[in-house]
């Protein structure tokens, strides 16, 4: 047998030689990506709730009636005190286990 060359060694791609070199990088990628999907997921739910500032109360305010979206808009100003005083009292750990733990069931 002939002795390879380094272009060969090199060759196939970088996760391949990562993973010839240090086994324990298929768990520690493993995790990352399931990490990645749960915190994607959370902002994701966040971020669609119809609190003001967030897009999900663009999304609402065009499903109301107009007389209603002026008064959501009205409502804008307050909306970092409104998530700051759903945040304190736990309004958001009811929502994400109602909808987030679901999601991670059929994608995990």
């Amino acid at each position: 047998m002939g002795r390879r060359s380094p272009d060969a060694v090199w060759s196939g791609s970088p996760c391949r030689v990562a993973f010839s070199f240090w086994p324990g990088w298929g768990l520690v990628l493993g995790a990352l990506a399931v990490n990645g999907v749960i915190i994607n997921l959370l902002l994701a739910v966040f971020n669609l709730m119809p609190v003001p500032p967030l897009d999900g109360s663009r999304i609402l305010a065009w499903l109301l009636p107009a007389q209603w979206a002026m008064l959501l808009d009205q409502v804008e100003r307050w909306g970092i005190a409104v998530i700051f005083a759903l945040l304190y009292f736990g309004f958001f750990e009811w929502i994400f286990e109602l909808l987030l733990q679901p999601l991670l069931n059929v994608l995990l």
